[in-house]
């Protein structure tokens, strides 16, 4: 693919003390199979040496971009910066400590656009920790709460969050140019918990969430993970909830305000009752 042609895929890698990471995240750019790709690696604090490692690793690698900034800003910011940096009609977020070995591209954008209403394309999650021992309690081999055929509906989306549906969407391939038609910049929660989350349950306003089981990734956890450290308070829970109300504001179908609102305030409601 030329340098100058616009690419059908986005990869936007993240970094953040990604140094101990290097060898997984070349691995996952080998597995890219896709003939019209960019991959986008940025580091935004350059706490370690890991851009520069890469940038040696894969010089050969005419797809890959790098993008280097000292400016501190958040994962919330990162990657707001990557989703409106990026020129493809897709994107995959693709973070430093997991894997992706099963990155078959061609089939996953094949898949999105046999399903001209679906917003993100995601499969299941492995787990293991961080020397690839495998950790089958916190498999999610079927996260998707609808059968192959139904519909998406407002109820799935508001359980999306309360029953942990789709976990692992936030990996899959998303419809880049759904997502940004509709202005779905990823909003900041209070310390940022559970962001992520609450944009899957905004997309999922717009379009629907596909689960294609043949295409798994590889969540790795670890004591030194930055999400180890995450112990949602209870204004976290709150804040949570405010956001997830200003995305059905902004993108709920017409009349879903009301039910929307009941079920955030009961979710919220039993998560503030669970916090100590």
């Amino acid at each position: 693919m030329s340098r100058r042609a616009r690419p059908e895929v986005t990869l936007a890698i993240p970094l953040y003390r990604s140094e101990r990471f290097v060898d997984s995240i070349v691995a996952n750019v080998e597995t890219v199979d896709h003939p019209s790709v960019e991959i986008v690696i940025s580091d935004r604090h350059m706490h370690d040496d890991a851009l520069e490692m890469l940038r040696d690793r894969l010089r050969e690698d005419h797809r890959v971009e790098f993008v280097r900034n000292t400016d501190g800003r958040g994962w919330v910011d990162h990657y707001n910066d990557l989703l409106g940096r990026a020129r493809g009609r897709y994107l995959r977020w693709m973070p430093h400590d997991d894997g992706f070995p099963t990155c078959d591209l061609i089939r996953l954008v094949a898949e999105m656009q046999a399903h001209p209403r679906a917003a993100i394309v995601y499969g299941p999650t492995i787990a293991t920790d961080f020397d690839g021992v495998s950790m089958p309690e916190r498999d999610q081999p079927q996260p998707h709460p609808i059968a192959d055929g139904e519909p998406w509906t407002l109820r799935h989306s508001l359980d999306l969050i309360p029953k942990g549906y789709c976990n692992g969407a936030f990996k899959g391939l998303v419809d880049r140019e759904l997502v940004l038609a509709n202005g779905l910049f990823i909003r900041p929660t209070w310390r940022s918990i559970h962001a992520e989350r609450a944009w899957l349950f905004a997309v999922s306003l717009v379009g629907e969430l596909r689960f294609v089981p043949e295409y798994h990734y590889v969540k790795r956890y670890g004591p030194s993970s930055i999400h180890a450290g995450w112990a949602e308070g209870r204004l976290d829970s709150i804040s949570l909830g405010r956001v997830m109300l200003g995305y059905l504001r902004d993108h709920g179908p017409t009349g879903s305000l009301a039910q929307g609102r009941r079920a955030i305030g009961a979710m919220t409601v039993q998560r503030l009752l669970s916090r100590p």
